[in-house]
């Protein structure tokens, strides 16, 4: 107890940053597209049974991190020791899924971004495949060189991103058209879990956050459940001003801005045909990407290292690279609808099965067959812990429903 007294008020308020920067991100930009077809208020009922059901499990699996003696253990340690080794096996192809799916998705993103940006300084049309290699290759140097240079980086990125919302908030606000705030879709409603499951992801995180916050159950509860109320206030602004300035159908609107790959960014500005829209709006969309690929690329970085057991020197560390940057481009260049399709089933199977139904069964077995009955974190018994795993259940359906019907 004496250790955990010694944590800060600006630790705390960090680690709540960390969970929320680690939500917001891409998201920002599927989410609008892909949930708005079926109106804003079915959204909203979307985006909070997302919310509840990753909040959740995030709380859950900070629970088996505090059963665990080593703060080092991580999603692979707990799945093994607790749901034996077929979990651990699972938890591996699920985290390199997961990953892969979210970097190709921000590489879809990013590398359009970057097209649009040498296209107007070179005064002549230049590929999305050359977009996406520069947006990938030059971020992933970023890995190459170093944490310290990657994290001096992100500070300065996730700062500008902050500055770019504000400024699209203060301006955006005043093109809303609450009448398109009316429109309704409810049987889109379900439809929107998977890439909303996604959209609420910190979970990764979670062991991390032990060790910054000394163990100490009352400040790491308030972190996980602080940030993640910050992503889902951002989320709800950025729904308000999407819906309230594009229409649902017809040209220009969201339904078609879906059905051709595109993220909000286009479609905004040409419905409120303000350059400060579209300026503030390209801005915060690179940054948005930009943080998130950097973040997922490192975690993915380490985790190949690790389990391929290579030191990150020499060529293993160029190696590393290649096997982060080369599939990303390919798949993000490949595949029409790469940004949505990527993101969608990254939370519909990914998310849904390593960070939803997974944490309920390891908070299952561990309290109810192995006995764990310290540090609660998740305060409900076998009646919510069934809720969220149907709730996790049902989102696997949808999305499967939507990629294989």
């Amino acid at each position: 107890m004496t250790t955990q007294a010694t944590v800060g008020k600006s630790t705390i308020l960090s680690a709540m940053l960390l969970v929320g920067g680690t939500c917001i991100g891409a998201g920002m930009l599927a989410n609008p597209i892909a949930t708005g077809i079926g109106g804003f208020f079915p959204s909203l009922i979307s985006m909070f049974i997302s919310w509840f059901l990753m909040t959740s499990t995030g709380l859950m699996l900070l629970e088996v991190c505090l059963w665990m003696k080593d703060e080092s253990a991580h999603i692979i340690t707990m799945s093994s020791r607790i749901l034996g080794n077929t979990a651990k096996i699972v938890a591996w192809v699920l985290f390199c899924f997961i990953a892969y799916a979210s970097l190709i998705s921000y590489t879809a993103g990013g590398g359009k971004q970057v097209a649009l940006a040498l296209s107007s300084a070179l005064d002549t049309e230049v590929s999305i495949t050359l977009g996406c290699t520069v947006f990938a290759v030059s971020l992933t140097m970023m890995v190459y060189a170093g944490r310290v240079l990657l994290g001096g980086l992100n500070g300065f990125l996730f700062a500008a991103m902050v500055s770019a919302f504000l400024l699209l908030t203060v301006v955006g606000s005043r093109e809303v058209e609450f009448d398109y705030l009316t429109h309704t879709r409810w049987s889109r409603t379900l439809f929107a879990l998977p890439i909303l499951v996604a959209s609420f992801h910190f979970h990764s995180l979670v062991p991390s956050l032990v060790p910054l916050l000394q163990s100490h159950p009352k400040f790491l509860r308030l972190s996980i459940i602080g940030g993640s109320v910050l992503t889902f206030i951002c989320y709800l602004v950025w729904q308000v001003l999407v819906l309230g300035t594009v229409p649902a159908e017809g040209p220009g609107s969201l339904m078609e801005a879906y059905q051709l790959g595109e993220t909000p960014i286009e479609v905004m500005r040409a419905s409120t045909q303000s350059e400060w829209i579209g300026v503030a709006a390209r801005y915060f969309a690179f940054f948005a990407l930009v943080t998130s690929f950097l973040g997922m690329s490192l975690g993915l970085f380490d985790f190949l290292a690790d389990g391929l057991k290579w030191k990150k020197v020499g060529w293993r560390r160029i190696a590393l690279i290649v096997l982060i940057a080369l599939p990303s481009i390919y798949c993000a260049v490949n595949y029409e609808r790469a940004f949505y399709v990527a993101l969608e089933t990254s939370g519909g199977f990914g998310d849904a099965v390593l960070n939803g139904l997974m944490p309920v069964m390891m908070v299952w077995v561990g309290r109810y067959r192995l006995g764990y009955n310290s540090n609660t974190m998740f305060f409900g018994g076998r009646f919510w812990l069934s809720v969220v795993f149907v709730g996790f259940l049902v989102t696997v359906c949808m999305e499967a429903i939507e990629q294989f019907m």
